[in-house]
């Protein structure tokens, strides 16, 4: 989970027009915008549509999204003293090549790491990485719509590189229309090679937004869906779905226009070619998080978090997809530490 911004942000997409009322004069509030309505699970992450979707904060040019989250001194269901570690590290940025242009190219990556330290001899000690990078301009507009295209190549596995099995393309052609001042339509084609379900398809992108007023907007559609509501000053509820993997929410309060305070409940489930898992399985890693925390912006550059929570039904698999795996071991809940920075240039 990437948090160092207030709102989940694990799944960027396009912020729903009008939603420029809601911002708040506060050193931060253009970001409670732009992230607050994230996607989880990071599928649209700078390396997908969010390359191009996501609004730009004036006069940045680029912005990174780090995390890492430490859990330690857990046990495997293996009979025996078996035992783990886990530092799990996230992140994601992205560069605009003309910042004074709202529709210039763009270039954008998206990483996961995963090390594991265990004594299990069914997982082995290993490090699994997911890093991909993509490249998305605008192609131009068609009958009201505003059509763009993001392609971008990716690396899941468990090697330094050396598997060609564990590559894999990404495309996302799609455009949106602006249909009323509070009603937006995205219609489009996805393609994820590294997808937990379907990686072999391309799969349609279907999405209705609406901004009710300043302080309520949704979405709904396939695979995504969120929604966005103010119940009350200081206080933001977000929640998202990823069909049929993935589901998440935030509450974030604001204490101060630099320090905030959020709590989340959220799933991770992340793939990986291994090169001892055969020729097409995959070996998938869920981990589920409630957590507690702090976030201080100094300035309009800089955000940092602080969070403790719990991970539990944590489990990896084996498989070609979510649709049939089997089993590999599971690992005991235990409490993590996380700490996210986020850097605006």
């Amino acid at each position: 989970m990437i948090q160092p911004f207030p709102g989940r942000h694990k799944r960027p997409t396009l912020t729903i027009k009008g939603t420029e009322n809601m911002i708040k004069r506060s050193t931060v509030g253009w970001l409670m915008m732009t992230m607050v309505l994230a996607l989880p699970t990071l599928a649209w992450a700078q390396s997908g549509p969010a390359l191009l979707l996501r609004p730009w904060q004036a006069g940045s040019q680029g912005e990174l999204v780090n995390e890492v989250l430490f859990v330690g001194d857990g046990s495997t269901d293996n009979a025996g003293p078996d035992d783990y570690d886990l530092t799990w590290f996230e992140g994601h940025g992205r560069v605009r090549l003309d910042f004074g242009d709202p529709q210039s190219p763009a270039l954008g990556y998206r990483y996961v790491h995963l090390d594991v330290d265990t004594n299990d001899p069914r997982v082995m000690d290993d490090t699994l990485t997911d890093v991909s990078v993509s490249a998305g301009a605008t192609l131009g507009e068609w009958e009201g719509w505003d059509v763009q295209l993001v392609a971008g190549v990716g690396f899941a596995g468990d090697s330094a590189f050396d598997d060609s099995e564990a590559v894999y393309g990404l495309g996302y052609l799609y455009g949106s229309k602006k249909v009323s001042d509070d009603e937006t339509w995205l219609l489009g084609v996805a393609y994820d090679g590294n997808r937990v379900i379907f990686p072999d398809v391309p799969l349609p992108l279907v999405e209705y937004q609406r901004r009710v007023d300043d302080t309520l907007q949704f979405a709904i559609g396939l695979p995504y869906a969120r929604v966005y509501w103010q119940p009350a000053e200081k206080w933001t509820v977000t929640a998202a779905y990823f069909a049929p993997t993935t589901f998440e929410a935030n509450v974030t309060y604001e204490l101060t226009e630099q320090l905030r305070l959020f709590a989340a409940l959220e799933n991770h489930l992340e793939a990986f070619h291994a090169q001892n898992a055969g020729e097409h399985d995959r070996l998938f890693v869920q981990q589920r998080r409630v957590e507690g925390g702090v976030l201080w912006a100094p300035s309009g550059w800089l955000e940092v978090s602080v969070a403790g929570g719990y991970a539990f039904d944590q489990e990896i698999e084996i498989g070609f997809d979510v649709r049939d795996t089997s089993s590999v071991a599971d690992l005991s809940d235990e409490a993590y530490l996380r700490v996210g920075v986020g850097v605006q240039f």
